[in-house]
C-alpha cells in the first residue's frame, strides 16, 4: 500500500512538472535555429503579436506607442527577426517613438537583424545604410544579409560574392545556402543552385526545413 501511494505521488509530481514546462513561454532561438548563429546573444521568451518582452518586469507586456521603452522594443524586434518573424519585428520597430534610434540602441552585432527586417520590407537602400554602420560587418550573418540586399538591388554578382564569404565563415548556415542558390537561379545556373539545395538537405537532415523548401520552389520556377 505504501509503495502504491509513493508511486502515485511520484506520478503526480512528474505530471505537474511536465505541465509547468509546457505552460512556460518557450524561448526564441536567437539564430532562428539551425546553422548561422550570428550577431549578439539576444534571446528572450516568445510573446504574442502586439506584445514585447520587458527586461524590467520580466514578462510579456502590451506594446503601447509612446509609452513602451524604445530600447526594449528594439531588442525584442531583434529576437523576432532572428526567429524569422520579420513582419512582427517590423511592426515592433515601427511602434518605437524614434525608430531611427534603433541604430544607436542596438549593439553592433544586432544591426544586421535590423537591416534584414528593413530588407524584407523591400526597403533595401535603408537596409544597406544600416549594414554600412556596423563596426564589424565581417560575420556570416552580416555578409549573408548584405548579399541579400545587394542582390535585390540588382547587383546579383556582388551579392553572390558576399554569400560565398558568408559560407566560408559558416559552411552550415542554411539560410545563406538558400539565398546563394536563389542567386544562382537568377543567373540561370541551375546546377550550382541544386548543389546548394543538396547541402541544405545535409544541414537540415531532411527536405522539410524552410530553407530547402524555398530554394526548391525557386528552382522549380
Amino acid at each position: 500500500m505504501r509503495r502504491d501511494i509513493g508511486n502515485a505521488r511520484l506520478t503526480a509530481a512528474l505530471a505537474l512538472a511536465f505541465g509547468l514546462c509546457l505552460a512556460a513561454p518557450g524561448p526564441v532561438r536567437a539564430d532562428g535555429g539551425g546553422g548561422g548563429g550570428g550577431g549578439g546573444n539576444t534571446d528572450g521568451p516568445s510573446c504574442g503579436r502586439g506584445e514585447y518582452w520587458s527586461d524590467r518586469t520580466r514578462r510579456c507586456e502590451r506594446i503601447q506607442a509612446g509609452i513602451s521603452p524604445d530600447e526594449e522594443l528594439a531588442r525584442y524586434a531583434v529576437v523576432l527577426s532572428k526567429a524569422k518573424r520579420y513582419d512582427e519585428a517590423l511592426d515592433v520597430f515601427k511602434t518605437m517613438r524614434n525608430p531611427n534610434d534603433a541604430v544607436t540602441l542596438l549593439p553592433d552585432a544586432d544591426l544586421a537583424e535590423y537591416a534584414i527586417v528593413l530588407a524584407k520590407a523591400e526597403r533595401y537602400d535603408e537596409a544597406l545604410a544600416v549594414l554600412n554602420k556596423m563596426k564589424n560587418s565581417n560575420t556570416a550573418v552580416a555578409l549573408n544579409y548584405r548579399g541579400y540586399v545587394t542582390r535585390h538591388l540588382g547587383r546579383v554578382d556582388e551579392g553572390i560574392g558576399y554569400y560565398l564569404r558568408s559560407v566560408k565563415l559558416d559552411p552550415r548556415y542554411a539560410q545563406v545556402r538558400e539565398y546563394l542558390g536563389e542567386a544562382y537561379v537568377i543567373k540561370g545556373d541551375m546546377a550550382k543552385a541544386k548543389e546548394q539545395l543538396a547541402v541544405i538537405r545535409t544541414i537540415c537532415g531532411n527536405t522539410e526545413c524552410e530553407e530547402y523548401e524555398d530554394l526548391a520552389k525557386a528552382i522549380a520556377g
